[in-house]
């Protein structure tokens, strides 16, 4: 039996027994890296689609045909069961899969190499997307250190983390404030807020470490779209902070509000109270409110379409944040030069990282990652990050931010030219909105308009739907990555 070899890092190559191949056309290529690296059979018509999507449907198929007997004239043994393509994998290698078994400990991938460079083809962006999303659980695979058993470990951590706040909660708070983005995508919020909480009611006096907890509190209650309790944190943080002279951490609290009023679509109140905040962080100099202020303006101002506005906000907020807040700042400046087309001034690709760097922060990296593709006119870049958010946010009771990732899946979607899958999207984010109250801002929808420029309704819309029918939000989540 011959040795065919297929590597996809970098420019389409393959090889028979050691000596390179050359294919006829790009789509045999295609067809070859599909079966070769794919987990089974692949569907006939499927297939015929991919590989010539502007054809019809029995030109697809002839071509299919073709393809298929110009690959046995070259030795390779391709199977063609009804409605279905195969090979035999065991007289199959490829550089990617020799990548994914390297142990945990070796596992890296060489910067700036791209999967199947230069192949212009929309196949070759689903294989791309399909592989990448295989290369990133290798990299969390080798990201992982070994530990506890998950029992004993758990119970540790929840031990310490207890006792951590009981004794120095100044101590727990500020590790949890200077994580938080990290926090959101690795940890379920109910536990963090229940035990800001109990902390919160057992406190004797007021005092600044009170202060931090509530404030954290109240954030935590925001993202989990229990806004009736984060309001009376926030509003408690104000009345604690004043009356204790601490005012930088009123001003903090302050815009904190601010952007739940804008969470709540109270839009005159919510840019009101952060221009104020904004104020009184800039008349005091303290550098964390300062950092505060100008980043929830910035994000209350490009929901309100003041985009220009936003991008001076954000900068500044960029310039003042300590280095493990600064890549949400980034991430929020590069969605909006990517979804409004706002220049930023600012070179976004030197701040991405991959899974194996520890300082990972899955929501905001992904959000960079998709905005970066969109800036760049990447749809695969663009689809990635879009997969990441998803996956991110469908996993707890994360609804809004879920909202956020449902938004970035369809417009990767529709730069991707799958067009009915992007309006499904739309569709399915409106009507998750709906569900948690929170309908798309001035500045989300017309990102939407902008950049799905496309029918909400149709056959073809109404088909991808049947399979987006779930409210439960991982079993959502899922089925918009297997569309991505």
């Amino acid at each position: 039996m011959a040795e065919w070899r297929v590597e996809l890092l970098g420019p389409l190559r393959v090889s028979r027994d050691g000596h390179a191949v050359k294919l006829r056309t790009l789509q045999q290529g295609l067809l070859l890296a599909h079966l070769a690296t794919g987990e089974g059979p692949l569907d006939r018509s499927e297939t015929a689609a991919s590989l010539w999507p502007e054809a019809e449907r029995e030109n697809a198929l002839a071509y299919l045909r073709r393809a298929i007997m110009e690959l046995r004239k070259t030795g390779i043994e391709i199977e063609t069961p009804p409605g279905q393509i195969s090979v035999d994998h065991r007289s199959f290698s490829s550089d990617i899969d020799e990548l994914l078994r390297l142990p945990p400990d070796s596992f890296s991938m060489r910067p700036g190499v791209r999967l199947l460079d230069g192949a212009d083809h929309p196949a070759a962006d689903e294989i791309r997307i399909r592989l990448q999303s295989l290369l990133i659980k290798g990299q969390r695979r080798a990201a992982k250190k070994p530990g506890f058993e998950p029992s004993g470990r758990e119970a540790l951590n929840a031990w310490l983390g207890e006792t951590l706040v009981r004794e120095r909660p100044e101590i727990a708070i500020r590790l949890m404030e200077d994580n938080m983005p990290a926090m959101v995508g690795g940890f379920a919020m109910e536990p963090i807020l229940d035990l800001c909480l109990n902390t919160i009611e057992s406190a004797q006096t007021v005092d600044p470490p009170l202060i931090a907890i509530q404030g954290l509190a109240a954030r935590l209650a925001q993202m989990l779209t229990r806004y009736s309790l984060a309001e009376k944190l926030h509003r408690r943080c104000i009345e604690d902070a004043e009356s204790l002279g601490r005012i930088e951490l009123a001003i903090r609290s302050l815009a904190n509000l601010a952007f739940l009023q804008m969470e709540l679509r109270r839009w005159p109140e919510a840019k009101a109270t952060a221009l104020r905040s904004v104020e009184e962080a800039d008349r005091t100099g303290n550098v964390p409110a300062i950092e505060t202020a100008h980043a929830n303006l910035a994000g209350i101002q490009w929901h309100l379409g003041e985009f220009e506005d936003s991008v001076r906000n954000y900068r500044t907020a960029i310039e003042v944040a300590p280095e493990e807040r600064r890549l949400t700042h980034i991430a929020n400046l590069a969605y909006v030069e990517g979804v409004f087309g706002i220049p930023a001034g600012m070179d976004f690709r030197p701040s991405l990282r991959t899974f194996d760097d520890e300082s990972y922060q899955t929501i905001a990296d992904g959000y960079l990652r998709f905005a970066c593709g969109m800036i760049d006119d990447d749809a695969v870049e663009a689809a990635l990050g879009a997969r990441l958010l998803v996956e991110s946010t469908s996993k707890g009771t994360l609804d809004r931010l879920l909202c956020i990732a449902l938004d970035c899946a369809a417009m990767a979607l529709a730069r991707l030219g799958r067009h009915d899958r992007a309006a499904a999207c739309v569709r399915v984010g409106t009507r998750v909105r709906n569900d948690v109250a929170h309908a798309r801002s001035p500045g989300e929808a017309i990102a939407i308009r902008r950049n799905v420029p496309t029918p909400y309704f149709g056959p073809g819309v109404a088909r991808v739907l049947e399979g987006l029918d779930s409210d439960e939000p991982s079993r959502l989540g899922r089925a918009v990555i297997a569309l991505l």
